[in-house]
């Protein structure tokens, strides 16, 4: 049987939708932020709420093969479509994991785009949304600018006194790059640390010049 099917919940279907149901088609998509998204497997097309049964059951047939009597294996035979499972899905709270995911364990972009780890996290959840690598990047920004924020209000409330260290490190091209770290105590004593940023720190890298460079960081 083809992988290509995601198992979907007639139930999750918009009530706008539902009184278009009655084409087979609206068992593989979804309504999602005012468009229309198919629930398959390395599927990122996306049509006009507005778009009718007939087009929708086009792309199926054509992109993937998948028709009204089930979905085309490789030799041609034609499977039923699988029972309809239920699924639940918050779609912001999995894509905060996703973000954390990604920032704390240093992963590219471009993940987001990979077709295997689409086809995982589908697996997971086909009622999940994955973003692409450009909202991967906008979300991670909008994390960064609130924590920052949240930082900057904890900085300015601690009565302890704040240490920095800079440490000077090469990227893999050979550019080299310092990083700045605060360390302070709590106001309920619990000793914190923070990166505060990593700037590009070419030469001459004396005193004086990691003096301004600090000086630059934001916080200050």
């Amino acid at each position: 049987m083809s992988s290509n099917f995601i198992d979907s919940n007639p139930q999750m279907v918009s009530p706008v939708l539902k009184r278009r149901n009655e084409s087979f088609a609206w068992q593989y998509m979804k309504k999602y932020e005012n468009k229309i998204v198919f629930q398959v497997i390395n599927c990122s097309a996306e049509f006009s709420i507005k778009t009718s049964s007939s087009s929708l059951a086009v792309h199926l047939a054509n992109i993937h093969e998948i028709n009204e009597t089930g979905i085309e294996d490789n030799s041609g035979e034609t499977t039923c479509p699988k029972s309809p499972r239920k699924y639940f899905c918050d779609q912001n709270k999995i894509s905060e994991l996703l973000i954390d995911f990604v920032v704390s364990n240093i992963q590219s972009f471009s993940i987001a785009d990979d077709t295997k780890f689409r086809k995982f996290i589908f697996s997971l959840n086909p009622r999940f949304v994955l973003p692409d690598r450009k909202t991967v990047r906008e979300m991670i920004k909008r994390k960064f600018d609130k924590k920052k924020n949240e930082l900057k209000d904890i900085l300015e409330i601690s009565i302890s006194k704040i240490n920095l260290t800079c440490v000077i490190w090469t990227s893999l091209s050979k550019d080299p790059y310092l990083a700045v770290t605060c360390h302070f105590i709590t106001n309920d004593w619990k000793l914190n640390e923070y990166l505060l940023d990593i700037i590009y720190f070419p030469h001459p890298q004396d005193a004086s010049f990691i003096s301004n460079t600090v000086l630059e960081v934001e916080f200050f």
